[in-house]
């Protein structure tokens, strides 16, 4: 069993199993469970677990920081365990199904938590495209770095490019994203967003 899969296993342990879970999700950096009874949990054993970095509670949801792009594989390796174990997570959500609507009575709470899903995922790129503008703007300053922009106008016009394609590509991104929160074909959600954006319209 490679880490990744023995991470998700030790987890679902650490949950309670897969019959404790209701919801299981993830973000950028996080395994996001929401789960039946929060006393089958047990905390300092999550927390101690190779590969979790830290643990957050917030809401109804518990959240383990296990890092960039991790998250994302190691839920999916607990869909899989789920699934050969016999229970699929949409067969677990639709046992528990009248449990979840008794249990979430904030609608405001949950909508904001969707729309932080939706936009997380892109703070990256933003990070990375202010950066690069940063580096364009003290590049351009001959008073720290000389005539940089005067030899090598290609390179940072290159770099402009760079800074600037996530703008080019914001809406397409949010579109796949709300998608994939609300549980949509991301590829439509795409299109959608592509198609709002059109200046014909």
């Amino acid at each position: 069993m490679d880490t990744t899969a023995a991470l998700a296993s030790d987890i679902l342990r650490g949950i309670g199993g897969e019959q404790n879970i209701l919801r299981l999700e993830n973000c950028m950096t996080r395994v996001r469970v929401e789960v039946q009874d929060d006393s089958q949990l047990d905390i300092p054993r999550l927390k101690a677990l190779p590969g979790v970095s830290g643990y957050v509670k917030q809401g109804e949801q518990h959240q383990l920081i296990v890092g960039p792009g991790k998250a994302a594989q190691v839920v999916d390796a607990m869909r899989v365990q789920i699934a050969a174990g016999g229970v699929k997570p949409d067969d677990a959500m639709a046992r528990t199904k009248s449990e979840a609507k008794a249990k979430y009575k904030a609608p405001m709470r949950d909508a904001l938590r969707k729309l932080t899903n939706v936009f997380i995922p892109v703070i990256p790129a933003f990070i990375a495209s202010g950066l690069i503008t940063g580096i364009i703007n003290i590049l351009k300053r001959p008073d720290i770095v000389g005539d940089v922009a005067v030899h090598y106008p290609n390179l940072l016009g290159l770099m402009g490019i760079f800074g600037s394609a996530v703008f080019a590509i914001m809406n397409i991104l949010v579109g796949v994203n709300t998608a994939k929160v609300f549980g949509g074909s991301q590829a439509l959600g795409g299109v959608m967003a592509g198609i709002l954006s059109r200046p014909q319209l």
